[in-house]
């Protein structure tokens, strides 16, 4: 088993038990309940995908090259929404099954995932995104997530190594299921019942 198995293995355990305390629904833990796959991510650590939104001049090493630039991380899968994408899909990800557990390998795998952006670039992403207060939505995201570096602007990535450009569309992966999701979500059109009550999960354990 590798690391990322152990990690993701772990994490769907954590996340299938909130859900079936109804942590998830409770206002005072949904904060709480939908950042368990953010903390997972960030302490399983980076995964470099080495593709940066600008080119690194030749002959200046990655160091001096973040440090010039201002360069941060950016995770494309933002963690903190796919978390509540999975919680809104446990049959998939979080029952206790080999296939379900494949899945959240593949989600994970691909959020702890980033990609090298400039600060500003990185401010202006953190522009786009919504935000959700005890399960209530208080602003919309400007985009979905597939859609969020062409919307300030980034549709080429370059190989920090080569400096060979390759588009955002063809290197930057979100399941359709979770753009479809994420549609209905910011449209209200999906709502997690926001008491304390037993989890969508209760279902496919009786």
């Amino acid at each position: 088993m590798t690391r990322l198995d152990r990690f993701a293995k772990r994490t769907q355990r954590i996340m299938r038990d909130a859900l079936l305390n109804g942590d998830l629904y409770n206002p005072h833990l949904f904060r709480t309940t939908k950042r368990l796959f953010y903390h997972a991510v960030t302490e399983y650590g980076i995964k470099s995908s080495g593709l940066c939104s600008i080119q690194k001049p030749v002959g200046m090493t990655k160091k001096n090259f973040r440090a010039k630039y201002d360069i941060d991380d950016d995770h494309y899968n933002p963690p903190e929404f796919t978390s509540l994408y999975m919680f809104a899909h446990p049959e998939k990800y979080l029952i206790d099954t080999p296939e379900a557990l494949k899945n959240m390998t593949k989600i994970f795998d691909h959020s702890a995932t980033t990609r090298m952006v400039t600060g500003t670039q990185n401010e202006n992403l953190s522009k786009t995104s919504g935000k959700i207060e005890k399960g209530i939505i208080i602003k919309k995201a400007l985009c979905p997530t597939n859609e969020k570096y062409s919307f300030i602007g980034i549709d080429v990535l370059y190989n920090i190594k080569t400096g060979q450009p390759i588009s955002v569309k063809d290197c930057c992966y979100v399941p359709n299921t979770l753009i479809e999701w994420e549609k209905k979500f910011w449209n209200e059109e999906f709502k997690f019942p926001m008491k304390e009550t037993t989890g969508l999960l209760e279902e496919f354990f009786s």
